[in-house]
């Protein structure tokens, strides 16, 4: 290099120099060859296969990563000798290609894990289980690398760093407490098959009632009914619990509920003039009509057999009508049965035509349903108060 007029004296800074532009110059060239030719042979082969785990696992996206995580550990492992006859940088130097050679593998790691994740979740129910497991993977491989990384910092071994945060455990308790709650609440959630993605579930606490959207260490977010997100705690759900709706729909059936308060002041017993009006209906085959029957009994016996008469109802669980005590409301009177479908329009069709029908009938039987006074029955009673 003498002839090219290169000074003696700075002869070994000029080689190192020209070592690591080498070296730096054939990495762009091998990243040049890969995310090429190579990843459009590789894209190729995968995309030609008839398994479709390899479509997962190494998507264009995770090849590319593997491309740029190559070429830097090339590099990280061919620059340290470069430097060695400059020992103040070539500590810098090794420390920090250890560093990048442990984040490339790291993020290699973390790609595949997501890709196989992706598939459990394309070829399994319970994708929720499968998000859960890719960021706990996440969480622990990039926590290793982590340690690892702060490690050859401090120039120590791995045991005296974790040592070191043993130290720290309340502080380190304090900043990741949500991520730790979020850890083992989502690990209990999956395991006992409790929640996944796109259940219909309900959160009174935080006010949230729609379809899981997403999984995470530290939230899960639900898309309300009426399109706005709410993001609750992992552990909030076990801690304050929720509702999951989606046994009832898998089972295929809904629940319809419902009570009406009979007025206590118009339960009577029936003339035998008003009964002859239900003679010859299927209810009253056991009811011996000649004698005084009382409105309210006759009403429920009515109430099952139109429950009965249903076409949708699910024969189980089994449906009742159940009387409840007098309140000041009157007498509750409740319907419980389940009903075959789990379409949500057809479903609140089906339910407001047959709840509407019963509030219909029950003139007929001489009953009064309860109604607090307000508006139009006030109105009455003034008119009735002044003639």
């Amino acid at each position: 290099m003498t002839d090219w007029g290169v000074d003696q004296s700075h002869l070994p800074l000029t080689a190192t120099l020209l070592s690591a532009a080498t070296i730096i110059f054939a990495a762009i060239i091998i990243y040049w060859i890969m995310s090429g030719p190579v990843s459009r042979l590789v894209n190729k082969k995968i995309s030609g296969s008839k398994t479709l785990l390899d479509d997962y696992l190494l998507p264009p996206s995770t090849i590319h990563v593997i491309c740029i995580v190559t070429v830097t550990i090339l590099c990280a492992n061919f620059l340290p000798p470069v430097f060695r006859y400059y020992p103040s940088v070539s500590v810098y130097t090794d420390k920090g290609c250890s560093i990048i050679n442990i984040a490339g593998i790291s993020w290699v790691i973390t790609s595949v894990a997501k890709g196989a994740c992706d598939y459990l979740s394309h070829t399994e129910t319970n994708r929720g289980g499968s998000l859960v497991l890719r960021n706990l993977v996440t969480t622990i491989v990039w926590s290793i690398a982590a340690l690892l990384s702060i490690s050859i910092l401090l120039n120590r071994d791995l045991a005296y760093v974790i040592s070191g945060l043993g130290a720290m455990a309340a502080v380190l308790m304090l900043v990741f407490k949500d991520s730790i709650l979020g850890m083992t609440a989502g690990i209990r959630l999956t395991i006992n098959k409790m929640l996944k993605v796109n259940d219909w579930v309900s959160v009174p606490k935080y006010g949230a009632e729609g379809r899981v959207e997403d999984l995470t260490l530290t939230a899960i977010k639900i898309r309300n009914w009426d399109q706005s997100v709410s993001s609750v705690p992992p552990h909030a759900l076990i801690s304050d619990g929720f509702t999951n709706h989606e046994a009832m729909l898998e089972k295929g059936v809904r629940q319809i509920r419902r009570t009406f308060n009979v007025d206590v002041n118009s339960i009577r017993r029936l003339s035998p003039e008003e009964m002859n009006q239900f003679a010859g209906e299927p209810w009253t085959k056991n009811i011996n009509l000649q004698k005084p029957q009382v409105n309210l009994t006759l009403f429920r016996k009515w109430l099952r057999q139109e429950i009965a008469d249903l076409p949708d109802l699910s024969p189980e669980p089994r449906f009742f009508v159940k009387e409840h005590p007098h309140t000041s409301s009157g007498i509750p009177i409740e319907i419980h049965l389940f009903v075959k479908c789990v379409n949500w329009v057809r479903f609140e069709e089906l339910q407001a035509d047959f709840l509407d029908n019963i509030i219909a009938a029950v003139h007929h039987f001489g009953l009064r349903l309860y109604q607090a006074p307000a508006g139009h029955d006030l109105l009455s009673l003034k008119n009735d108060t002044r003639s």
